[in-house]
């Protein structure tokens, strides 16, 4: 990435600069190309935008136009940092996708260990259970009833 800072820079209206010291010395407003890497931020984000293959061919085209290394060197950059980060970014994801679905020796062990209690409702709600329901429910409003 350092062979490309500061190599690329535009006059006021869009021409190239090829010789960017005389053009400091000569007080040019220059810009710099929306993709540089100047800084390590825009370098970033350089690098973010060609491994998601986002516009990446105009950041490379942007140093092809310049000259200041050989068209192959940008090329092969641009190519290398596409395939690696690719492969890497897939990698990534395959990784944290296993980790989620993968079942740990002591998440199994815990789930062996525990008493398995079926909670259902026809073994709570039997025919004895509801009678004894109904006549504790009947004894208490007969008790209130005998009271008054």
């Amino acid at each position: 990435m350092e062979m490309f800072a500061n190599q690329a820079r535009y006059d006021w209206w869009g021409n190239l600069i090829t010789d960017i010291p005389a053009a400091v010395k000569a007080g040019t407003i220059m810009n710099a190309p929306h993709y540089n890497f100047d800084n390590i931020y825009n370098s970033l984000v350089v690098v973010f935008c060609a491994i998601m293959a986002e516009d990446w061919n105009n950041s490379m085209y942007s140093f092809i136009i310049v000259q200041a290394t050989s068209d192959w060197m940008v090329m092969f950059y641009f190519f290398t940092l596409m395939v690696i980060g690719n492969t890497m970014l897939l990698s990534l994801f395959t990784a944290i996708l296993l980790q989620n679905f993968e079942a740990t020796d002591e998440e199994l062990e815990l789930q062996n260990s525990k008493p398995k209690t079926e909670f259902k409702l026809r073994k709570i709600f039997t025919l004895k259970f509801l009678r004894g329901v109904k006549d504790s429910v009947i004894e208490i409003f007969e008790v209130k009833g005998k009271r008054k």
